[in-house]
């Protein structure tokens, strides 16, 4: 297992051991965030990250690239950090770990796993999340690739969530047709080796398709007009405090 904050992996673990003693979990500490350009010796932070998963006892049989961050916000106003940043963690994780790894499972004599975690913002456009759905985009075509060059010998899947109750959603937001993270998981497992692609879910499948529609582009299209007509009405009342606001000295 990798992440960013160790207290949350060691209670995971701790969980995990809890309801199968006979598991064997490690795991490494790592902030995909804090991804750089070589030091003065060529390494980068992916060099360190890939040394410790190389010095792991246990044999990797597959990888998980679940690693991702959301903001929604209209494209105009989001800061150039915030659109980097999410180029950053989105993508980059899932291409270095798989293309390290995929060698180690290659060379094994039974099927392996590559399981990628998409989004359905990466299917269907939607307003506020133009830089998070053309990521998640990425990630559904790179899985495609992998399917179609190494289908045959590692299971490579995308799992295409809708709403899932986590902690990136607002607190105490009810989302309509959202799912737990266990039934994602749970429908996902049940596709591999089936498909490379899957919802995981009848919600989610149901939303894929909904999303598909005329009716449902022309709505989005709508609400896309009226959210144009309030930045151009906020846009008017700036610039007229604005204008009142300013002064010459005699």
């Amino acid at each position: 297992m990798i992440a960013r904050n160790e207290k949350k992996l060691k209670h995971r673990i701790k969980e995990i051991k809890e309801k199968h003693p006979q598991a064997n979990v490690d795991y490494i500490q790592f902030d995909f965030d804090t991804y750089n350009y070589p030091d003065e010796n060529g390494q980068t932070q992916y060099s360190k990250l890939f040394q410790k998963i190389d010095s792991l006892e246990a044999e990797i049989v597959g990888i998980v690239n679940n690693v991702g961050i959301l903001t929604i916000q209209p494209y105009e106003f989001m800061p150039h950090e915030v659109i980097d940043r999410m180029i950053k963690v989105n993508c980059l994780p899932a291409v270095h770990l798989t293309r390290h790894i995929i060698p180690k499972l290659l060379k094994r004599k039974s099927k392996s796993l590559i399981l990628n975690i998409g989004a359905g913002f990466g299917e269907h456009g939607f307003p506020g999340v133009a830089v998070y759905g053309g990521t998640k985009a990425f990630i559904h075509s790179f899985t495609e690739s992998l399917s179609s060059q190494y289908g045959g010998e590692i299971d490579v899947i995308c799992s295409v969530p809708s709403p899932v109750e986590s902690n990136m959603n607002p607190p105490g937001m009810k989302i309509p047709f959202s799912i737990t993270a266990r039934q994602h998981v749970e429908g996902t497992l049940k596709e591999i080796g089936y498909a490379d692609q899957t919802y995981a879910h009848l919600k989610h499948d149901i939303i894929s398709l909904i999303a598909k529609t005329p009716l449902f582009a022309r709505e989005l299209r709508k609400r896309q007009a009226n959210h144009e007509e309030e930045i151009a009405k906020y846009e008017r009342i700036r610039k007229e405090y604005q204008s009142k606001s300013t002064f010459k000295e005699d």
